[in-house]
């Protein structure tokens, strides 16, 4: 049985690269091993999952295409950074509160535009504006915000898993109105993923919202940021407030050996007005310290 299960999630994630590549079974065996080898590292890295899953899924692709084919890829060059699950986040994805209300403008009047405009890019620019708004108000991975089905988004409280720690977070929805206005005009079912594409149905994927955001950033604010920029800033932003570590945690899922029995009774609380204080100015920061050090004395 466990062969049986072995081979089935082989297969998979095979057909998973196939279907991103668009190589069939023969593509792949006319490439040159170096070639191919290449392709998969290019893939995996495209994936928004963490660096463990994408060992799995290397090794999986990898293995499959052995057993399907007498071909003996070459070294993979990225299982060597993979193993080490080091996360590294420039200086340069950071942004103010400024910057981030210049961003979420831009795609609103972007949507605006095409709803005027009575444009067929309607429907993608009021996805694209929901999304920016779920990665700027939620604090979520945007591989956790990828996976929520409709179902779940058009509640008044957005329900989270997060696939990297398994923690679970509870956050006031930022953007129910439009959900609910996207969702009738997708004619989306319970069932399927709020940002479902294609015959499949799957997310859009990871490389489509990194682009998306790298341009619209560069020309808004001057410089490129990533998805988790926004991350990023929810928990910079909450700090600057005055809010608990163990209260960002419950936003971001983040946990810590010392935090582990909090979160066990924990996990789903969550701040109110969270959209209110992440766009709230600066001008309270020393009182915000001030008020977070007299709080841990």
């Amino acid at each position: 049985m466990e062969k049986t299960n072995t081979n089935r999630s082989y297969k998979t994630a095979l057909s998973q690269f196939q279907n991103e590549t668009g190589l069939d079974l023969e593509d792949i065996k006319r490439l040159p091993e170096k070639d191919l080898s290449k392709k998969i590292d290019k893939f995996i890295e495209s994936l928004n999952i963490k660096d463990s899953s994408k060992l799995t899924r290397l090794s999986a692709i990898r293995s499959a295409i052995e057993q399907e084919t007498d071909i003996q890829l070459t070294k993979s060059k990225i299982r060597k950074t993979l193993s080490k699950d080091k996360l590294r986040h420039s200086n340069k994805e950071e942004i103010t509160t400024d910057e981030l209300n210049k961003i979420i403008d831009y795609f609103f009047e972007k949507y605006k535009e095409e709803k005027r405009n009575k444009s067929s890019r309607l429907i993608p620019s009021l996805r694209n504006y929901i999304l920016v708004k779920l990665l700027a108000f939620t604090g979520q991975r945007i591989g956790d915000i990828l996976s929520l089905e409709v179902n779940e988004a058009k509640k008044e409280t957005l329900f989270f898993k997060q696939d990297k720690t398994g923690a679970e977070v509870k956050t006031e929805n930022p953007v129910l109105a439009e959900i609910n206005l996207y969702i009738q005009l997708v004619s989306l079912s319970d069932n399927d993923y709020l940002f479902a594409s294609g015959i499949k149905r799957d997310p859009i994927s990871y490389t489509q919202i990194l682009i998306l955001i790298q341009k619209a950033s560069l020309k808004v604010i001057g410089k490129e940021i990533t998805p988790h920029s926004f991350r990023k800033y929810v928990v910079v932003k909450l700090r600057e407030v005055g809010k608990a570590d163990h209260e960002i945690k419950q936003v971001t899922g983040h946990s810590t050996s010392a935090m582990v029995d909090y979160y066990q009774g924990n996990k789903t609380s969550t701040i109110k007005n969270l959209s209110k204080l992440l766009t709230r100015k600066s001008n309270t920061k020393g009182k915000s310290v001030l008020a977070a050090k007299q709080r841990r004395r």
